[in-house]
């Protein structure tokens, strides 16, 4: 009856071990989707390009961890202030307005997101 026991207990841990390596993986694989290139999104023709977007959210992640990594900590270092669609040459842009939390300064990041499933014309 123990080892009963044990081994149900080791067969339930063991799942569980298996259910968190597929999802890590799952996580890995979305996250190595995601390309960013093109400039440094100081204007429209420097404008960041963001490719192999599937979700919103994985879009908007690619484009707040971008300015992230210039400025800082997103609602610590700066906020968002707007974010605007604009449509130019048949692409398609985000235009984000930031403040600088210390400076109080304004920036305006541009990226191409003309390859987003949700934004296509």
């Amino acid at each position: 009856m123990l080892r009963l026991l044990v081994l149900i207990c080791l067969l339930f841990l063991i799942s569980c071990a298996s259910r968190q390596t597929v999802e890590l993986r799952s996580q890995k694989t979305s996250a190595h989707q995601i390309i960013i290139k093109g400039g440094n999104g100081e204007s429209i023709e420097d404008a960041v390009v963001i490719i192999g977007v599937g979700e919103q959210g994985d879009g908007m992640d690619a484009e707040y961890g971008f300015i992230s990594n210039k400025q800082g900590l997103k609602n610590k270092e700066w906020r968002l202030i707007e974010q605007t669609i604009v449509k130019e040459n048949n692409k398609i842009f985000d235009l984000i307005e930031i403040e600088i939390i210390q400076s109080s300064a304004h920036r305006i990041y541009y990226f191409d997101v003309s390859a987003f499933p949700w934004k296509k014309k």
